[in-house]
């Protein structure tokens, strides 16, 4: 065969595949960097559209190779890359997924607490709206805790509970003073 053109041709190939790979990564990376700078909710909603981003930036850059040959080498070199960034937005997407439960866990265990002491004559009364909202509040730390990795019945819990416990007992006390 003529291996000129073989060596000449693989030399083309090469370039533009790197071309194209290059064009996926400069379209590609500023997506997932903005998508990593997501919190919370926000980390779980924009998931999909930032993956559709990513695919649509390898699509693109693909479709500008000429033959069978760089296209298969475009895929090797970039399903890496896709993997890549598939597990860095996973890994986001479920840390931002598991603080905002954790940040409304504790902002409801506060409002229940609020709300279990506007019944401060009911503290020693088993039905009353203290001890109901008490106990919503108690089993919002419990669920803090559990998405912080922390066993309901471990002394870290425990410790969690005493001080959702203390601040609702000091909360009793002020409304007991502002009396």
């Amino acid at each position: 065969g003529n291996t000129i053109a073989d060596r000449v041709q693989e030399t083309v190939d090469d370039a533009a595949t790197k071309s194209a790979e290059n064009q996926f990564l400069q379209s590609a990376l500023p997506v997932l960097s903005q998508y990593s700078s997501t919190e919370g909710i926000n980390a779980t909603q924009q998931f999909e559209p930032a993956a559709q981003a990513i695919v649509k930036a390898r699509q693109s850059a693909r479709s500008t190779l000429t033959n069978p040959i760089q296209q298969q080498m475009f895929d090797q070199v970039t399903n890496d890359h896709m993997l890549t960034c598939g597990q860095r937005m996973a890994e986001h997407e479920n840390t931002q997924r598991v603080q905002y439960g954790k940040d409304q866990a504790r902002a409801r265990a506060g409002n229940l607490n609020q709300l279990s002491t506007l019944d401060v004559a009911g503290r020693n009364r088993p039905d009353s709206n203290f001890a109901k909202y008490g106990a919503q509040s108690d089993a919002e730390v419990l669920h803090y805790a559990s998405l912080s990795g922390i066993a309901p019945d471990s002394p870290q819990a425990q410790q969690l509970l005493r001080q959702n416990r203390t601040e609702r007992d000091q909360s009793v006390i002020t409304s007991l003073l502002d009396q």
